[in-house]
């Protein structure tokens, strides 16, 4: 088989996704608003646990023991933080109730004064896509703020994205290495693959290949697609890691299984018919 040259940035050896960058933010096409490719539920639950059926199982928890809407309902009725961002949740999303933004903003907004940091973390998403509320990237900052330094995983990739375009605060890629590291070490694989790329780039950090393959590694392990295109990468042109085509096609293979675009684009090029996205 034909082997394929891949384009690289000018700044990075290798990257993620080819390193498509932005135009003018010169970053990853991957690195987008909210781009949570990872997150399998089907829906995009910025809470602190899984979503799915979390109609029924929000009471893992233990502070908001409902199984139906109408305990919610009461529930938040009452005061109850929890119950209220969780009923903020089931309106965002449509799940269990017809879906309504004016609703979910409403109680996200009385969780959210109440300290809750799910619900925090849902108005500085809500106010950064200007969903249900005016776009303002100021609250969008504050309200992610807030839920990241309660130890939010998803606020502090928001918040990182926020410092790293300059978007409701002075623009510091610095600050953004240091949240997405946060979330990183608290096993977000988004993040992680980005923090891989910010260290394979020198954005924010120093350039350092051995920590950008080691975020690279726990992400593709995890299961995210564009850490898997940029390990592939790695594997496929020697670089910092002993050249290995098969390893190269299995990553590539794995992140194609996903529907990743550039992989299935690879493996086409090269003949390759061992993945289920062929």
């Amino acid at each position: 088989m034909k082997k394929i040259k891949i384009a690289v940035g000018t700044l990075v050896g290798v990257c993620v996704i080819v390193l498509l960058y932005h135009t003018i933010k010169h970053r990853p096409s991957w690195i987008t608003w909210p781009a949570r490719n990872d997150d399998n539920a089907g829906v995009t639950p910025i809470t602190d646990q899984p979503a799915s059926n979390r109609l029924i199982d929000v009471a893992y928890r233990g502070r908001s023991p409902c199984n139906d809407v109408d305990c919610f309902v009461a529930a938040a009725n009452r005061g109850d933080a929890q119950a209220q961002a969780d009923l903020g949740w089931l309106y965002r999303q449509g799940r269990g109730v017809e879906k309504n933004i004016d609703s979910a903003v409403a109680w996200f907004k009385k969780a959210a004064a109440q300290g809750n940091r799910d619900a925090q973390a849902n108005l500085g998403e809500l106010y950064f896509a200007g969903e249900g509320v005016p776009q303002d990237d100021g609250e969008a900052f504050h309200w992610s703020q807030l839920a990241a330094e309660a130890g939010h995983v998803h606020a502090q990739t928001t918040l990182a994205w926020l410092y790293f375009d300059g978007k409701g605060t002075a623009k510091s890629e610095t600050k953004a290495a240091q949240w997405y590291l946060k979330a990183s070490e608290a096993g977000y694989p988004y993040a992680q693959a980005i923090l891989g790329w910010m260290y394979s780039a020198g954005r924010g950090v120093d350039r350092d290949e051995t920590k950008a393959l080691y975020w690279f590694r726990q992400a593709a392990f995890a299961g995210n697609g564009d850490a898997q295109v940029a390990l592939a990468e790695h594997y496929l042109q020697g670089l910092h890691v002993e050249k290995d085509r098969n390893e190269a096609l299995r990553w590539y293979r794995a992140a194609a299984n996903q529907g990743s675009p550039q992989a299935i684009e690879f493996l086409k090029k090269n003949n390759d018919n061992n993945s289920e996205a062929q």
